[in-house]
């Protein structure tokens, strides 16, 4: 082979080794789920928390106390994704059997979580309810989808929507920052 040919073809290789992390780096946002695909995922994630959590609260005897829900977000750099969780506390006295027996009459397939935790699957959605002291913690996952160029911004928390009491904690007057003081 010629010393010119040998010259093109070392030039050529190292032109495409050089090009090729610059044409693939330019990949990686494409591929992501739509923005469309994302708000369905969460529309559908806040469709049954809407549903499960009254629903819950009501088969355990007790009241939701507060119910919101928010996209969290999974990996790092070009490997992202997100996931619409919608989380809430129902105050009841209830014990983990309690727990499975009313996700399972609610239409979920019920896991051992393990502990004091109760896992439902139905479709893409995975519902997990923790027991703690009159307690009941309720999640509300949908799948985690790829995050692409035209993702949906995370917004932080918002509610749900569903009805609750409102909560305020007794503050002593002493403990108050308008309080009057000796002096």
């Amino acid at each position: 082979m010629a010393r010119g040919a040998v010259v093109r073809r070392r030039t050529a290789l190292l032109l495409g080794v050089l090009l090729l992390p610059a044409v693939l780096g330019g990949c990686g946002g494409s591929g992501g789920a739509s923005a469309e695909d994302h708000a369905g995922a969460r529309d559908e994630v806040r469709a049954a928390a809407v549903e499960v959590v009254p629903a819950l609260a009501e088969a355990l005897g007790g009241e939701v106390r507060w119910a919101r829900g928010e996209y969290e977000a999974y990996g790092i750099k070009d490997d992202r994704s997100l996931a619409y969780q919608a989380d809430a506390e129902i105050a009841a006295p209830a014990t983990r059997d309690d727990v499975a027996a009313a996700v399972a009459d609610l239409g979920w397939s019920v896991d051992d979580g393990g502990g004091d935790t109760v896992v439902g699957e139905r479709g893409d959605l995975t519902l997990s309810a923790t027991v703690r002291a009159d307690v009941v913690r309720v999640s509300v996952d949908g799948p985690r989808l790829p995050l692409g160029d035209d993702g949906p911004e995370r917004a932080g928390q918002e509610g749900l929507g569903l009805p609750y009491p409102t909560f305020v904690p007794e503050v002593a007057p002493e403990d108050r920052e308008d309080a009057a003081t000796d002096g």
